[in-house]
């Protein structure tokens, strides 16, 4: 633990959540990749992008940096985005899972170079409505990874795939 509390939490959310949807992830291949749990719900593919896609945003709209994801890459995975069941349609799963960790990290990177002050200074704009600090932010960027972690878990039932927890 360091003397940064705040951010030892929001960090230990981010990562909990993380591990929780890499095990949901562990056997979906080829075609299950892009099984939805219900008609229009989403599916695998479209959940890691998604999620990439949250963490570019939130690092972009906090820290200036590039987009991670290319416009096409934003168009596919931003919210609102129509959803297709053909694998092609998406970038290879190796390829998608890769990227989420590396975007991860990069977020990672930006909240551990915080001080104790940036950490609970009020975040402004657009990211303000899921948290009003940095530190608030982090919970919810957990939290929206934990919620989709959910739809992976019903989508591996469905699949016949075992409980990740429990």
């Amino acid at each position: 633990m360091s003397d940064r509390p705040l951010l030892d939490t929001g960090l230990f959310l981010m990562d909990f959540s993380r591990q929780a949807t890499t095990g949901f992830l562990a056997g979906f291949e080829g075609d299950a990749f892009v099984k939805r749990f219900t008609a229009d719900g989403s599916h695998a593919a479209y959940i890691v992008g998604h999620i990439t896609f949250t963490d570019d945003t939130t690092l972009n709209m906090l820290a200036g940096d590039a987009h991670t994801l290319s416009k096409a890459e934003q168009k596919l995975f931003g919210g609102g985005a129509t959803i297709s069941e053909t694998l092609t349609d998406y970038p290879p799963q190796a390829e998608l899972i890769e990227k989420m960790h590396a975007v991860r990290a990069k977020l990672f990177d930006y909240f551990k170079g915080l001080s104790p002050a940036e950490i609970i200074a009020p975040v402004e704009g657009p990211l303000a409505q899921f948290g009003d600090t940095r530190a608030k932010l982090m919970t919810s960027i957990a939290w929206h990874e934990g919620f989709h972690g959910g739809q992976l878990s019903v989508i591996r039932r469905q699949l016949g795939l075992l409980c990740v927890f429990g």
